[in-house]
């Protein structure tokens, strides 16, 4: 059907187990007891065979279940049998998108990219998107040297400047409001 890891799209319909008690107040907000009997997905590219009567695009996503044998100590190995959606709910976008936005919960990648390069200052933004740590998970181990290494020398001498700069325009607002009470009196 042209679908591969990666692909994406958009959930239209999610379709409860028959054995879901049936409710006819289903709010933004549902907790179902068993996993979906399918979920139908809009894709975003691609061009998937058309799937009976659903619309173009349209692509149902049914429960894979799968059975592991499993070997607990020296003991005689179970069976074990897991059914669940082979999808992985997300949205994902780079720090530079995620600037002034305040995220609930983020899961965020502080590995270093394959091109370019990750910067303290980038690492910053994408922790500060959520209101603290029990919000924010990482993705995997990173390289802690992002938040040790020196700051870059063209960033101190910019700093310098400012604090110059600042100096510089409260001294002259200072000497404003003196000639500026002077003048009054």
């Amino acid at each position: 059907m042209n679908i591969a890891n990666g692909t994406r799209g958009e959930v239209v319909e999610i379709i409860p187990d028959p054995r879901e008690a049936t409710t006819s107040n289903w709010g933004p907000r549902v907790s179902l007891v068993y996993p979906p009997s399918c979920i139908l997905i809009r894709l975003e590219y691609g061009n998937p065979s058309r799937v009976g009567d659903l619309p173009d695009g349209v692509v149902p996503i049914f429960p894979k279940e799968q059975t592991y044998q499993l070997k607990i100590g020296g003991g005689k190995a179970k069976s074990v049998k897991r059914k669940q959606l082979p999808i992985t709910g997300a949205y994902g976008f780079t720090d530079y998108r995620a600037q002034g936005q305040t995220i609930g919960h983020v899961i965020i990648d502080l590995a270093s990219p394959p091109t370019g390069a990750l910067t303290p200052f980038s690492a910053y933004v994408a922790l500060s998107r959520s209101s603290g740590r029990e919000t924010i998970r990482l993705l995997r181990d990173f390289d802690e040297t992002l938040f040790t290494r020196p700051v870059c020398e063209a960033l101190k001498r910019a700093d310098s400047r400012f604090e110059e700069l600042n100096k510089k325009t409260k001294e002259h607002w200072e000497q404003r409001c003196v000639a500026g009470t002077m003048a009054h009196t």
